[in-house]
């Protein structure tokens, strides 16, 4: 849908054929925009991508 958005297809017939909410597309191609990815973990922070691999390096040390 958000590769719709991209081509040209106007947000509210996009919204419409597909049953979506306005706000719910504006935020699928917010996050396209930002990180062009829709993984969780393409979404975390450069301080939430440390606390991860911490967290898991000390659970291998344990």
């Amino acid at each position: 849908m958000v590769n719709l958005y991209h081509s040209g297809k106007p947000r509210k017939d996009i919204a419409k054929e597909h049953s979506l909410t306005h706000s719910a597309l504006d935020r699928w191609i917010e996050q396209s925009n930002t990180t062009g990815s829709f993984k969780h973990k393409d979404k975390l922070s450069p301080e939430e991508k440390k606390i991860i691999k911490q967290e898991k390096e000390l659970r291998n040390l344990e």
